[in-house]
């Protein structure tokens, strides 16, 4: 884990040109330190925050979580999302399916 300091300093160092993708899949967790980064309360251009439910609520299988970013940045993404992204639940349940 980094400070609100560390992190800040690093954006700093980054030129606005380079994709910075911050990993927020404990911060439920790591909330309580007083002086842990919010990605969310930093306007950056080339900041990408993402998030997930599964470490948070226990649904780890079902892969569900969120991005936050400029449109550019998400948009982008879109143009390389798959159709379709089946998540563990739905894996087992074909599995269980084949076996009957």
């Amino acid at each position: 884990m980094f400070t609100k300091f560390q992190f800040e300093d690093f954006l700093g160092k980054v030129p606005d040109h380079i994709l910075i993708v911050l990993d927020e899949a404990y911060t439920l967790y790591a909330r309580k330190f007083e002086d842990y980064p919010d990605g969310l309360k930093y306007e950056k251009d080339n900041l990408m925050v993402l998030r997930t439910f599964s470490k948070d609520y226990g649904l780890a299988g079902l892969r569900l979580g969120v991005g936050f970013g400029e449109s550019n940045l998400i948009q982008a993404l879109y143009k390389v999302k798959l159709p379709f992204e089946p998540n563990m639940l739905a894996q087992v349940e074909r599995w269980l399916h084949s076996m009957i």
